[in-house]
Order: C-alpha cells, then structure tokens, then sequence
C-alpha cells in the first residue's frame, strides 16, 4: 500500500484535545481531506510538537527528493537507499 498522497499540512491554531494533526490536501478539489497523523501534545513542549508536526507534513517531499537524488546519484548510498526503503516498505504485522 501506499502512502496518501502529498501534499501534507500542519496548521498548528489546529490544536484539538492535546492533539495537532497533520493533513493531506486533495489535488482535485484542494479540499483538506484525511488526518494523515494525530501528535499527541501532553507529554512534550508546544515547539517540539510543532517541530514533530512539520517533518511529518514535509514525509512525502523528503521521500520525493530522496528518490530523485538516488535516481540523477547512486553515490548516495547506503544511508539514503535504507531511508527510502523504510518509508517505502510494507506494514509489519
């Protein structure tokens, strides 16, 4: 399966019940549509949830870029191709 498509948002006036989330917008209809992840708020300062929020909205752009230096680089290396494949890979379980 894949992951939902990007891009992905984080709006942080969007704090519900100790909760920020992180969205995806529909390219069609530019509607904001599924909750891609909830960060919980209670056991961590405001900017590290801000902080957890934004790199999980910018996933598919590092995913993107990630892939495209891979492809134009191979020199990359290890480091890069084990981080596409964790993104990439099957759900456990």
């Amino acid at each position: 399966m894949k992951h939902t498509k990007g891009p992905w948002h984080f709006n942080s006036s969007m704090r519900i019940n100790g909760l920020y989330g992180v969205n995806a917008v529909c390219e069609q209809n530019g509607f904001v549509n599924p909750m891609v992840a909830e960060i919980l708020t209670d056991h961590c300062i405001d900017r590290e949830a801000h902080a957890n929020a934004r790199l999980i909205a910018a996933a598919p752009d590092l995913l993107e870029a990630c892939q495209l230096c891979m492809a134009a680089d191979s020199r990359w290396g290890d480091k890069m191709r084990q981080a596409i494949q964790k993104a990439t890979a099957p759900a456990e379980g």
